[in-house]
């Protein structure tokens, strides 16, 4: 008898198999800039310290109106207020005080 996946691997299938079927995902295509930026990421100055490797999902929620949700990337809460003013919103999972996002 096997053992039943945990709930992250049962979530990866579930990914893995309609990850091209329209109705469980919408694709969508981000241009890009250059080699590693995204046309929809904001070039404002308070937003060139954004992490580069998190700035597909900004560019993503910016294009798709749909807000970013994060647990504890401390880039998203010290660039809130950046990201808000231009239309990328974010919920956080565990609150947005990131003081409060590990034991002490």
């Amino acid at each position: 008898m096997g053992r039943p996946y945990q709930l992250g691997a049962q979530f990866l299938i579930h990914v893995l198999q309609h990850q091209f079927n329209p109705a469980h995902a919408r694709r969508v295509n981000l241009g890009k800039v250059g080699a590693s930026d995204f046309a929809d990421f904001p070039t404002a100055l308070e937003l060139a310290a954004f992490d580069p490797s998190d700035r597909k999902f900004a560019a993503l929620a910016k294009k798709t109106g749909i807000a970013v949700t994060n647990a504890i990337d401390s880039d998203w809460a010290n660039h809130l207020a950046s990201l808000n003013a231009h239309d990328i919103a974010v919920n956080f999972l565990c609150g947005s005080d990131t003081t409060k996002w590990h034991k002490k």
